[in-house]
């Protein structure tokens, strides 16, 4: 069974100074990561095409003064004859 340690932390700025770091060590032993995993340690696109079409009203979590709901159900209304890849 193999195991993984977190033996050092780095907070850096933006994730272009991050993923310099990384580079500049030469080595596979690194990572951007997040100690939230509800905040993305990299920039993410909105979707778009997506409406909601329901949001429970039990709350999984709070987060920065959000209440994550515990199940939502989204359906894409984009372009029906794109290949999906």
């Amino acid at each position: 069974q193999l195991f993984k340690f977190i033996i050092t932390v780095e907070s850096l700025p933006s994730y272009n100074e991050a993923s310099a770091y990384i580079s500049s060590k030469g080595s596979d032993n690194y990572r951007i990561i997040s100690d939230n995993p509800f905040v993305s340690p990299v920039s993410l696109e909105a979707l778009e095409n997506y409406k909601l079409l329901y949001s429970s009203d039990t709350t999984r979590a709070t987060v920065m003064g959000t209440s994550i709901p515990e199940v939502k159900i989204f359906e894409y209304k984009g372009n029906k004859n794109a290949e999906i890849q």
